[in-house]
């Protein structure tokens, strides 16, 4: 197969997949935060991570800062992919691109 995408960087990175993590102040949440972001619309791949919690997600991230409001967090961190995951996420249908295909 080909594959081909025509579209701003700026625009592919914004429509792939984030990785982020949250450790609370109190370890014993990790599970219940992993449990309510898990229900949380774009978010994927929630795992408990020792204290924390990593999960993916896609979209707006409105209603994920909203709930993590109702907990004592130390650390939120929530990164853009690079461009070649966004090309992966692209690839795989993670992403739907919107704009011109080939």
């Amino acid at each position: 197969g080909h594959l081909a995408v025509v579209d701003k960087v700026a625009t592919l990175l914004a429509r792939s997949r984030r990785r982020g993590s949250v450790r609370p102040t109190d370890p014993s949440d990790a599970a219940a935060i992993a449990q309510a972001i898990a229900g949380v619309a774009g978010v994927s791949s929630v795992e408990v991570a020792g204290e924390s919690v990593t999960f993916a997600c896609q979209g707006p991230v409105n209603g994920l800062i909203k709930l993590l409001a109702r907990f004592d967090v130390d650390l939120l961190t929530l990164a853009h992919t690079d461009l070649e995951d966004a090309f992966f996420s692209v690839r795989n249908g993670d992403a739907a691109p919107e704009s011109g295909t080939a």
